[in-house]
């Protein structure tokens, strides 16, 4: 099995710890051949002892909203196809994010949710939820993703039997946390700072919670 993490961005994020708790269960029921992902990770990865397939770090995601970098990946993932059939055939292969290798089959991609098919970033961002992704999630093998409402979203918006469908939950590592006897006022924002996350408008509107 082949773990596509190609366009997995910086350590540290919510996409990142998805990943590599993913990564860990899995290789606990499977065999992983070897890891995609981009060059600033691939140390990383070869550390945990994975054999690894390197791509550009500028296809990869980063915090920062680009026009540009979808294009690319777009354009780059037709090269990686080729590569990819040349090493490994016809193997499964999994990604962790909703981004698919054209050319390949056999393969199980996650969508986290689809929000920019209603409220998209950009219009490339709106063009392929609303007719690349589309046609990803009718061609590849299977559909993962982390709640039974994004399920029905998905099954719902493309059309697709919910039986295609997993889910696999977020998880929390309770190792993670150290337990404070004080307590404090306080309010935990887990995520990214993106502007669909809210978090902005949180803090805006602090009068109406803080009191």
């Amino acid at each position: 099995m082949i773990v596509n993490l190609s366009r997995l961005g910086k350590s540290g994020t919510g996409m990142w710890q998805y990943s590599i708790k993913f990564l860990t269960a899995l290789r606990e029921i499977a065999d992983v051949d070897a890891i995609i992902c981009s060059k600033v990770h691939a140390d990383y990865f070869e550390k945990l002892g994975y054999a690894v397939v390197t791509v550009p770090n500028i296809v990869s995601n980063t915090s920062k909203t680009s026009r540009l970098r979808p294009l690319v990946w777009y354009v780059y993932s037709y090269w990686l196809a080729l590569r990819v059939l040349i090493k490994f055939g016809n193997k499964k292969l999994v990604c962790t994010t909703h981004h698919t290798i054209p050319l390949l089959r056999n393969q199980t991609i996650t969508v986290h949710d689809i929000r920019p098919f209603y409220y998209p970033d950009s219009f490339i961002q709106k063009v392929y939820f609303r007719f690349l992704l589309k046609m990803s999630v009718k061609r590849c093998k299977h559909v993962l993703t982390v709640s039974y409402t994004v399920k029905d979203s998905i099954a719902k918006t493309y059309n697709v039997d919910s039986e295609k469908i997993s889910v696999i939950y977020n998880s929390v590592n309770k190792s993670d946390f150290i337990q404070k006897k004080e307590k404090e006022n306080y309010f935990l924002a887990v995520g990214a700072s993106w502007p669909h996350k809210n978090i902005h408008s949180f803090i805006k509107n602090k009068k109406v919670w803080s009191d």
